[in-house]
């Protein structure tokens, strides 16, 4: 590919560096309008729609903590638990999606741009989670096999859904909010886990009846647990796919200063909705596509790459520890807290693991993440980074390696040691721009 494409009007074969100058002027002014100007409605409308990815995602995923407990009561009558295999399956399955999706999407969204690809991740969502609803077994089919399946699918909207809304957020924020906004789409994930308890909660309650008579009754349950997880992201999708392309990589990778700018200019208007998508340029000022030579140069440069490795490493530390923890915390709950919670019957049973699945993300969780939007911008990312990890380091360490003293004769003890420690992550902003997409995908990882 040349190192420069021009306007198909052809005005010139060669732009003159007066001209280079000019829109180089007029790109550091508006990106300058863009970083400096106030909190505006499109500013609460990117982060509503980007907010509702991952809560719709926190949902989808941590729903299934919920609903293996259910599983096992409604299929297997002698134990009422999901065999490990099958357990370990559906609740891991996802995280295989993940790391596709993360990687797969992050490099389309460098590609081809962050427009072009965002909705279709959400896509994925949707047609997943319909497909886990209805699961079921077959002459030659296994439900749980159709259940794994699905949730892989699923996993690969959600991984991608993870650095697009991210980028997106950063790229239209301004930048004394910029950390708050990202963090604030981050803490959406704490009401979508808190909307997975409410939401089991109100279907269990509503089936009492029909589910102490008859425990079959639990097969309509989780169906409807997790096929409401398709509201919130169908509500969105709409506008997800009619979002203006990101001025930033409008201006800095596709190289359209003059509609990158005008974009800018509407946005900061009263006027904030991009009408038309397809302004074309005099001039398209030409950088390459984002490719792997790209990233292996930027990346190869040990600052640049330890920055990379440190960021990955600390993603990677905090998801082992927060998704292993949610993803078993009813398991966790039946053992540490039979004093406190009633588990007599199967309905009792799902009921209060529902319940303290809500009491840790309102006590815990979310917390955690508000605190990060309110303080992010405030304290630094490097400072809030270094406070989270000694605190979960502390406190993980008591829960370990006291783990048998506490949840026998202490209970109330692990179960505030377990509540503060289920904090979370912090959103990290990415580096360079032809690469950002693909960068933030592989630190999720």
């Amino acid at each position: 590919m040349s190192n420069r494409e021009y306007s198909s009007r052809e005005y010139s074969n060669v732009i003159h560096t007066d001209v280079l100058v000019q829109l180089d002027t007029s790109r550091r002014q508006a990106l300058a309008n863009l970083d400096d100007t106030k909190i505006k409605w499109f500013h609460f409308r990117t982060c509503i729609i980007s907010g509702v990815g991952f809560f719709t995602s926190a949902y989808d995923l941590f729903v299934i903590n919920l609903v293996s407990n259910i599983l096992g009561y409604a299929y297997f009558s002698s134990d009422s638990v999901v065999p490990i295999n099958l357990d370990t399956g559906i609740k891991t399955s996802a995280a295989i999606g993940n790391i596709i999706g993360q990687v797969l999407f992050g490099w389309m969204a460098d590609r081809y741009g962050r427009k072009k690809v965002y909705g279709i991740e959400l896509s994925i969502m949707i047609a997943a989670t319909a497909g886990t609803a209805l699961s079921a077994n077959s002459f030659s089919m296994s439900m749980f096999a159709g259940i794994i399946f699905w949730r892989i699918i699923l996993g690969i909207g959600v991984g991608g859904d993870y650095p697009l809304s991210a980028v997106i957020t950063s790229e239209f924020a301004m930048k004394n909010r910029r950390g708050a906004m990202m963090a604030l789409v981050f803490a959406m994930q704490g009401f979508g886990i808190l909307t997975a308890g409410l939401v089991t909660m109100i279907t269990l309650k509503a089936f009492e009846s029909s589910i102490k008579q008859e425990i079959h009754y639990l097969d309509y349950v989780w169906r409807i647990i997790v096929g409401i997880g398709m509201i919130p992201a169908t509500v969105v999708l709409y506008f997800r796919l009619t979002i203006p392309e990101s001025p930033r990589y409008t201006m800095d990778v596709y190289g359209n200063i003059e509609k990158g700018a005008k974009n800018i200019e509407i946005l900061l208007s009263s006027d904030n909705h991009v009408k038309n998508d397809k302004f074309e340029a005099f001039y398209l000022v030409g950088t390459p596509k984002a490719s792997w030579k790209d990233f292996r140069d930027y990346f190869g440069k040990w600052k640049n790459g330890k920055i990379l490795l440190g960021t990955c490493v600390s993603w990677f530390a905090i998801d082992v520890a927060f998704y292993g923890l949610s993803f078993n915390q009813g398991i966790i709950m039946q053992n540490a807290t039979p004093n406190y919670l009633s588990f007599n019957d199967p309905y009792d049973t799902l009921f209060n693991i529902a319940l303290g699945n809500i009491i840790v993300t309102l006590v815990g969780t979310i917390p955690g993440y508000w605190c990060s939007v309110l303080l992010i911008d405030k304290l630094g990312r490097r400072f809030i980074q270094l406070m989270g990890f000694a605190v979960l380091t502390v406190l993980y360490l008591i829960i370990g390696f006291s783990y048998a003293i506490v949840t026998t004769s202490y209970q109330w003890i692990f179960v505030i040691l377990f509540i503060i420690s289920m904090r979370p992550n912090v959103s990290i902003e990415s580096i360079d721009k032809s690469v950002k997409s693909s960068t933030l995908g592989i630190k999720m990882i």
